[in-house]
């Protein structure tokens, strides 16, 4: 992901663009007219009628580069001068349009919910927290991750990633006492208070009666969590083995993807390339010389 800033002031693209029209419009003013004889060499005048090669004898210039005057022809922009004219007009162009092409391109989301279960009944830990996050082409973010963590103290927790994949599915044969585990379901619902409470009966080396009460409520506040519908109402916590629980929801968050600026930079690209190949060619045409 990327989020796009203009960093750069914005007068910057116009004063470039202003800047590569002026000098196109002072070397229209300036260039020398060719005289009425023969064609010339367009960097020195030498005349180039006879001529066998590309390179100017007196200058040393390949003609394909400084062109041909022929009478009464003006003197003819270098290449090189032409294609940076063009790279620094066509580009600045790009920076003044883009702030109205930007606002077009799609925005990809991101966004988190969580919910804090703390002072279970039976003391066994401090709190459980629970944080879905997810992300889509939409404001209506669908949850496909879960990092499920159990806070015994200060100093001691254990988190179980959950990530939710409904093509894929990869049972979790037993757990251990590893600081961080992950599991994959096809869905949530999967997410059953048996599997929890062995998770937690692993971390907190119990198997009370209370502690199967609490895994049972945080699997199903879990569920409540990543629904696609946000704005559910959790249980209250006189209903839960819970004292406390603290529901926080963050915003969607757009941002602009590569993915979506990349096909308009490549446009972008290939048309400036195009032009680029233009100038290169047309000014590489050699007329064919003239015999006395």
């Amino acid at each position: 992901m990327v989020r796009v800033a203009n960093d750069w002031p914005e007068f910057l693209p116009k004063l470039l663009f202003a800047a590569g029209v002026a000098i196109w419009i002072f070397w229209l003013i300036v260039r020398r007219k060719g005289g009425a004889g023969d064609p010339s060499c367009g960097a020195c005048g030498y005349l180039v009628i006879g001529l066998t090669t590309r390179i100017c004898p007196e200058c040393g210039n390949d003609l394909s580069d400084v062109g041909i005057r022929m009478p009464g022809e003006a003197r003819p922009m270098p290449r090189a001068l032409r294609a940076f004219l063009f790279t620094l007009v066509y580009w600045a162009l790009a920076a003044i349009i883009w702030p109205a092409i930007e606002p077009m391109l799609p925005r990809w989301y991101s966004g988190t919910t969580s919910l804090e279960m703390s002072y279970p009944r039976s003391d066994a830990f401090h709190s459980a927290i629970a944080v879905a996050s997810g992300s889509g082409w939409t404001e209506a973010v669908k949850f496909d991750h879960v990092d499920l963590t159990v806070v015994r103290s200060s100093t001691e927790a254990r988190t179980l990633e959950i990530d939710i994949r409904p093509d894929d599915s990869r049972k979790l044969v037993a757990f251990s006492d590893e600081d961080e585990q992950s599991i994959v379901l096809r869905d949530v619902r999967d997410l059953t208070p048996d599997l929890v409470f062995g998770w937690m009966a692993t971390f907190l080396k119990s198997d009370s009666s209370a502690l199967r009460d609490e895994a049972a409520s945080i699997s199903a506040e879990t569920i409540k969590l990543v629904s696609s519908d946000i704005q559910i109402q959790h249980t209250a916590p006189d209903h839960t083995p819970f004292r406390s629980l603290n529901f926080r929801q963050v915003a969607a968050i757009p941002m602009l993807p590569w993915r979506a600026i990349a096909p308009v930079a490549l446009v972008g690209f290939m048309l400036w390339l195009i032009g680029i190949v233009v100038i290169y060619v047309r000014s590489g045409h050699i007329r064919e010389t003239v015999h006395a």
